[in-house]
């Protein structure tokens, strides 16, 4: 799944650049007496306003749910990528943003959202600058989201909307959870560009669980190496469901170990199945939706 890689790679790019202290300090300073002293304080005047921006895939998704349009002054460039974004189309419209400090300082903004490993330099560009940083931590469980909301809520002044979306996620997926399938024999694999698999400790795990699947990688030595599953591995040692995310834009090698005719072949319907990485790139209550498609899928493999 090259959406779930890439996003990834976008979680934990730019670390390297944080470690320059005279180049961001130099930034910061430049970009202060450009836009004047009312960025750095962090004063009155920024208090009263609402403008919010993001370098954040995740947050974006959260903010689309949560503020008004008008208050959205900057969103990560994957912000409208399809391919890795649920509520891309949300973005329309809405102002995309370089994951620079220059870029992030120029919007003027009350609040930045960033994380632990994306545009680790903008962050802190923007820290110095007096800006108030939200860091949204990477969600690596269902029971993640209502927190991820309400992080996202009390930073922009929307509890009372974080609820409103808290309720009803929490309602279906204990609505899922009571009505697991009882036959727990079959097994399922994630298969993504470059030979990568899911393992345990992911929100992709505990999606194939819910889903009523075993994940067959944690239970095969073969799928527990870094570097990649062989093709010949995957067929070898079968799954009774495949899951691939074809969603991806463009293409690549990596991509095309995806479309091998083989390994169509060894995994025809209903042995395989599609599921958006973006549906498990951040944890949302739209994850649910991967679960519905892999009851789905369980149901016709039960069938059988």
């Amino acid at each position: 799944m090259p959406g779930s890689r890439s996003g990834t790679d976008a979680v934990r790019g730019r670390a390297g650049i944080a470690r320059r202290p005279g180049v961001v300090k130099a930034i910061v300073l430049g970009a202060v007496l450009l836009l004047g002293p009312g960025l750095s304080g962090g004063g009155s005047a920024l208090a009263a306003s609402h403008r919010i921006a993001s370098l954040n895939l995740c947050a974006d998704q959260i903010i689309f749910m949560l503020a008004d349009r008008s208050d959205i002054v900057g969103l990560s460039p994957l912000a409208a990528d399809c391919a890795n974004t649920v509520l891309c189309e949300l973005a329309r419209g809405l102002p995309s943003m370089r994951p620079t400090g220059e870029a992030v300082l120029a919007r003027q903004p009350d609040v930045v959202f960033s994380s632990p490993f994306t545009a680790v330099a903008a962050t802190a560009i923007a820290r110095q600058a007096g800006l108030k940083t939200v860091d949204l931590p990477i969600a690596e469980s269902l029971a993640d989201v209502p927190e991820q909301i309400r992080i996202v809520a009390r930073a922009i002044g929307r509890e009372d909307r974080a609820e409103a979306i808290i309720a009803p996620f929490r309602a279906r997926l204990a609505q899922l959870q009571r009505t697991m399938p009882a036959d727990r024999r079959l097994t399922a694999l994630v298969y993504e560009a470059h030979g990568f698999v899911v393992h345990k400790g992911s929100l992709a795990d505990e999606v194939l669980t819910l889903g009523g699947f075993r994940n067959m990688a944690d239970e095969q030595s073969v799928f527990r190496g870094a570097n990649g599953v062989p093709l010949e591995a995957l067929i070898a040692n079968r799954a009774d469901l495949l899951v691939i995310d074809r969603s991806a834009k463009g293409y690549s090698l990596a991509q095309a170990m995806l479309e091998n005719p083989v390994l169509r072949q060894a995994y025809p319907a209903p042995h395989q199945l599609d599921v958006p990485a973006r549906l498990w790139l951040c944890a949302l209550p739209q994850t649910l939706d991967a679960v519905t498609r892999l009851r789905a899928a369980h149901a016709r493999l039960e069938a059988q």
